[in-house]
Parts: structure tokens; sequence; C-alpha cells
């Protein structure tokens, strides 16, 4: 079973990637840049 939850205009557990993150989970700027990079090509896919 999937449930979807709108936040304003968007459906998080719809079809797209929903990812959340924040600061807990960046312990540096390198760490952020090269993760952020690595999604970029995931989403071009």
């Amino acid at each position: 079973m999937k449930k979807i939850v709108k936040v304003g205009n968007i459906e998080c557990g719809a079809k797209d990637l929903f990812l959340i993150s924040g600061p807990c989970v960046i312990e540096e700027e390198s760490i952020m840049m090269k993760t952020a990079e690595k999604l970029k090509v995931f989403q071009s896919a």
C-alpha cells in the first residue's frame, strides 16, 4: 500500500523521487556538493 502526502503542490510518495534532508546529515560542504552531483546525475537518467 502506497501513501501519498500532499505538501503544498508537491505530492510526496507519488511517482517522482522525493528526498528530505537537513543540516543533521551534512557534516561539511564537500560532502553536500558530492551528494548534489550524484543526485543530479541520477535525476538525469
